[in-house]
């Protein structure tokens, strides 16, 4: 589950492209501090005559050394690191509660299950047995069909919860409402 969440959930997906723009453009700042070597057409006229050539020439970042822009860059991407930490740690908050909602969901329905309705149907069976032979409790009847009653509501509500805890889990882990190809897998492919 937790793999699940780290590669599809949306936002985890976004914090971490995010994070890998940023580091990107640190690199590019990077890499700006070393010279450039640029190569171009020259062009010319002197005394009457045309010239065409080419060009050669770099920059030296001598003092400056683009240390503004890495220092910036670096900021950003410490800044988007951070944000994808608070990011996932909330996801994997959210992964944490529903699967507690949904453990507790399935130990509510079981012992609903299991030992509730037994006693409720017991109880309701001997109520039956009673106007079957004629004796009519009136009160214990209805206490049996009410108990039979809220029994069955509260097992409904259980399957309901168990239900909407296994849907947070899924929606979590695996979103089917997310159609765009996964771009991460294709640049680890490459």
């Amino acid at each position: 589950w937790r793999d699940g969440l780290m590669r599809n959930h949306p936002r985890v997906r976004y914090a971490r492209s995010l994070y890998e723009s940023s580091e990107r453009q640190l690199r590019l700042a990077v890499r700006r501090q070393y010279p450039d070597l640029e190569i171009g057409p020259n062009y010319s006229f002197e005394e009457g005559y045309s010239k065409l050539g080419l060009s050669f020439g770099f920059d030296l970042p001598l003092w400056n050394r683009n240390r503004q822009a890495i220092a910036t860059a670096r900021a950003k991407r410490d800044e988007s690191r951070a944000k994808a930490y608070e990011t996932l740690e909330h996801s994997l908050h959210e992964l944490a509660a529903a699967k507690a909602a949904l453990i507790e969901a399935q130990q509510t329905r079981n012992a609903i299950l299991n030992q509730l309705v037994p006693l409720v149907d017991r109880q309701l069976e001997e109520a039956h047995a009673m106007l079957r032979i004629g004796e009519v409790n009136v009160l214990l009847l209805k206490e049996a069909m009410s108990e039979s009653y809220e029994t069955k509501l509260k097992l409904t509500e259980a399957v309901a919860s168990q239900a909407k805890a296994a849907t947070t889990l899924r929606n979590l882990t695996s979103p089917r409402w997310i159609s765009t190809p996964n771009v991460f897998e294709k640049e680890n492919r490459e």
